[in-house]
């Protein structure tokens, strides 16, 4: 579902980005391989910052994933590790949500280290994302590209502190 949404997105962009600026075909699946993993990190990212992040550092408001019912990785996560009477009380919650469930539900997804491994994961995706760089030619675009994956990681490691 992660790469049907953001990922997606990002890799028709840089395909259709690259075509545009005429990369060869090899190129054009590099830059999409690239962005699909990327992409995939970076709604990854977005879903932890939605349940870690700070309202203020954001500057939006955190927690909609949950008020609109949707399942993120971290909740995925949670679930898989919890104890069956936390995993019970967290799906209580989600069946009807209020933002007075967010401290427990923050407790029990610092307990299961939840963001440790959603982070875990982003860093797998953004170096898949770097390797699918690799036959493309050192260039001021790819340059920015491999930022672009450092930006996210550093940003994820701000998150799981």
């Amino acid at each position: 579902m992660v790469e049907l949404k953001t990922a997606e997105l990002f890799a028709v962009a840089a395909e259709l980005g690259g075509r545009h600026a005429g990369a060869s075909p090899a190129e054009e699946s590099a830059l999409r391989h690239f962005a699909l993993a990327a992409g995939t990190a970076y709604q990854v990212y977005d879903d932890c910052v939605d349940l870690f992040g700070s309202e203020r550092v954001v500057g939006k408001s955190l927690g909609t994933d949950l008020a609109t019912g949707k399942l993120t990785l971290p909740v995925i996560v949670l679930l898989e590790r919890a104890s069956p009477t936390d995993s019970a009380e967290v799906v209580g919650w989600l069946n009807q949500w209020s933002p007075d469930y967010l401290v427990g539900l923050h407790g029990l997804l610092e307990s299961h280290d939840a963001m440790s491994e959603c982070a875990h994961l982003i860093g797998n995706l953004l170096q898949k994302a770097r390797t699918a760089l690799e036959p493309l030619p050192q260039t001021g675009e790819r340059k920015a590209l491999e930022s672009f994956t450092r930006f996210i990681a550093s940003q994820t490691a701000l998150l799981a502190r």
